[in-house]
């Protein structure tokens, strides 16, 4: 089997925002210049407590978290999937271990 991996160098991240399956009505993400990332919804709060149903330590991370601008990565699996990652890890060897 294989695949078309694409080359990181060419995949250019469009500044705008992104809704989730293209509703408007709903919460969005925004890319901005500078490879940032920001999640954008009248209440965050309540979008959180229904993916961490009380779990209120968990629901106030995320909100804080996703309250400001975070710079994203853009990763390319084996498979050519492009992931932007806001979180990863390497291990000793400089390798990628873990995205968000």
């Amino acid at each position: 089997m294989s695949f078309d991996v694409p080359d990181i160098n060419n995949i250019n991240i469009k500044v705008g925002r992104y809704y989730l399956n293209g509703d408007t009505n709903s919460y969005y993400f925004e890319i901005t210049k500078g490879n940032h990332i920001q999640l954008h919804c009248d209440d965050l709060y309540g979008l959180f407590e229904k993916w961490n149903p009380e779990n209120e330590a968990a629901i106030n991370e995320d909100v804080a978290f996703w309250s400001v601008p975070r710079e994203y990565k853009v990763v390319v699996t084996e498979m050519g999937k492009v992931i932007l990652a806001v979180q990863w890890q390497y291990d000793d060897n400089s390798n990628l271990t873990g995205l968000m």
